[in-house]
């Protein structure tokens, strides 16, 4: 009467004793490298960012602590290329006898002021000139949320696959498995989704949602793996990510 068919029973490979054993498809070894591959990408982008934002601070400060004024003169204005272009100036001036040259990014604020060949004043460390610095404002320093934020986006990707490769592994070790009925299957740019209901093993009708390689009719029977204590934690089964023997 509410759909589930009678007299259901599982997989044969799902209907030995726990725990099951298993092993990672191919791509449940390509998630768990790829989320190990992040990982690492993101602690070197964090101390990148870390390293940037000490350095152009330690500038300033020098800058503002030891720096002598100087007149440069501008000899070139140009723009970056790319996705993260700006406005540079090139100068040079006379420091302990010696030209020194210099470049920098140049804020949007002061850039239509600027003419090649006009005087700019700069600020720079007498004993070591090639710290340098146009005086009408400061060497731009990494925002906190960018030097933090950035980072977390590929380490948050990685925690989050790691414990779906986790999670699934459970699954396949000690999953209950369960009649189910597709409720919809529709199509995404990596697959299908599917909801479907099934029945616990004490009768309770749980809903859930899962990803799959094809699409189902309404009304399809699937089989479900669900964790015992948390039948909201559940599979279509086989998984995607790991294979039951």
């Amino acid at each position: 009467m509410d759909g589930f068919p009678e007299n259901w029973m599982p997989p044969r490979e799902l209907a030995g004793g726990l725990p099951r054993k298993k092993h990672l498809t191919p791509r449940g070894v390509f998630a768990f490298i790829f989320a190990l591959a992040l990982m690492p990408g993101a602690v070197f982008a964090f101390t990148a960012f870390h390293m940037a934002q000490r350095q152009s601070g330690d500038t300033n400060d020098n800058l503002r602590l030891h720096g002598q004024d100087a007149t440069a003169r501008i000899i070139r204005l140009w723009h970056t290329k790319g996705r993260g272009s700006s406005e540079v100036v090139t100068y040079v001036f006379s420091a302990g006898g010696k030209r020194v040259q210099g470049d920098c990014d140049v804020p949007l604020r002061v850039w239509d002021s600027m003419r090649i060949g006009a005087d700019l004043p700069v600020r720079y460390v007498p004993s070591d000139p090639a710290v340098n610095h146009p005086s009408a404002w400061e060497e731009s320093t990494v925002p906190m949320w960018v030097a933090i934020g950035l980072p977390s986006i590929p380490a948050a990707i990685s925690l989050c696959l790691l414990i779906v490769v986790m999670r699934r592994g459970q699954l396949a070790a000690y999953g209950v498995p369960a009649p189910g009925i597709v409720s919809l299957s529709y199509q995404m740019k990596t697959g299908w989704g599917v909801r479907y209901r099934f029945r616990t093993a004490e009768g309770a009708v749980v809903s859930g949602r899962d990803q799959s390689d094809r699409g189902y009719e309404a009304g399809a029977h699937v089989c479900v793996l669900y964790m015992p204590r948390h039948p909201n934690r559940n599979s279509l089964y086989p998984l995607t990510l790991y294979r039951v023997e």
